[in-house]
Formats: C-alpha cells, structure tokens, sequence
C-alpha cells in the first residue's frame, strides 16, 4: 500500500523534501476548523507539499456545535479551490469542551449529528466539485453516527490503531485510507505523526 501521513500546526515546521526522500508519496493537511479557525501552518505545508512532489489533500475539523453550512463555506473559503490530487475531507471524531470529558456530539441527537455530516459533505462537492471524504473510527461511525446508510455515500478514512487491518463499519463497503498510528516518526517530520496508508491508487 502506498505510505502518507497527516499534519497540522501541531507537527512543528516540516521539511518537505526530506519526507519524500523518506518515501512519503501522498499527505493530508489540516486547513480549518469550525466556521473561524484557520491551521497556521496550512499554507506553508501547503506550498511545502506541492513543491515536494508530494500527493496531497486537505481536511476541516467539524465542530458539532456550529452549522454545517458555515462550516462548508469557511472550508472552501480558505482551500480556495486548491483540493490538490486527493480528495477534501471532513474530519468527524470526539470533540470536548475545555475541563470537561464529555464528548460535545453526545449533546446532539444522532439524527442531527448525522445530517450535519451530510450537509458538510454536499456543500464540499457542491462547492468544490469533489466528492469528499469521511474521517472517523469505527466506533464512532457506529454509536456516533449510527451507521447511517446516507454515509455510504462517501469513501471512508478509518482511523484504527495497534491492527493488523482496520475494522470496515457498516455502511461503508471498504476503506480508501487508513490511519494506522498516531505515533509515527518521519524523517523530516519528527516523531509523534500520524501514519496513513492509502488503498488503490492516488
């Protein structure tokens, strides 16, 4: 399978032409998050990406308590049309208030959990002419999301760790990417990045 890996602000300054010496051939890059938040470091590793030769997409962090059209249009606001090879993602995991354990999309009911994905989903293809990709674990498709059908129609990034092969949830047929470590080390990159693997071709 092809190696990737998923940055943000978090992994520091990267040094692109050493991640592709590396044997890095794609990368997901953190743009925005919630309907104001932009990644600091997303242009640089934008740019950084691109002029490595390195396949590339970007993803929006999806707040469960702001609306999934504002959300949608900050996205592609900010890509401003640069999706790159691969295609956008909305990345759907727990999300938790400051001091507090309790997962913020628990306080939502699914039904409208669910259709926040969606209508993200819809506008990104709508806006961008890409249909976009999902982000999650298998559990949270499953208690999160309740494993929707309407969310089959979307390719899936599972994020599963410490497995031989990742747990395919209903209604997803398969997976397009797997996140199969949060502690990766790169050359170029450091330690503590998130490893991926890509299944089929870029």
């Amino acid at each position: 399978m092809i190696q990737g890996i998923d940055v943000s602000h978090h992994n520091g300054a990267v040094d692109w032409p050493q991640v592709a010496d590396a044997g890095i051939q794609f990368v997901y890059i953190k743009a925005t998050q919630g309907t104001g938040y932009v990644d600091p470091m997303f242009v640089r590793n934008l740019a950084g990406a691109a002029a490595a030769g390195i396949a590339h997409g970007v993803y929006h962090y999806l707040s469960p308590m702001a609306q999934a059209a504002d959300q949608a249009t900050h996205f592609l606001t900010t890509i401003d049309s640069k999706v790159g090879q691969l295609p956008p993602v909305v990345d759907v995991e727990p999300t938790f208030a400051d001091g507090s354990n309790i997962d913020l999309w628990s306080r939502i009911p699914m039904d409208e959990r669910v259709e926040k994905v969606v209508r993200f989903c819809e506008a990104v293809r709508l806006g961008s002419g890409v249909n976009p990709m999902i982000y999650a674990s298998p559990s949270f498709v499953e208690e999160m999301l309740g494993s929707d059908p309407r969310l089959g129609d979307y390719d899936l990034w599972i994020a599963e760790y410490g497995v031989s092969a990742p747990r395919v949830p209903k209604p997803f047929a398969d997976y397009r990417c797997w996140q199969h470590s949060e502690l990766g080390t790169v050359a170029g990159a450091g330690a503590g990045v998130d490893l991926d693997v890509w299944n089929g071709e870029l």
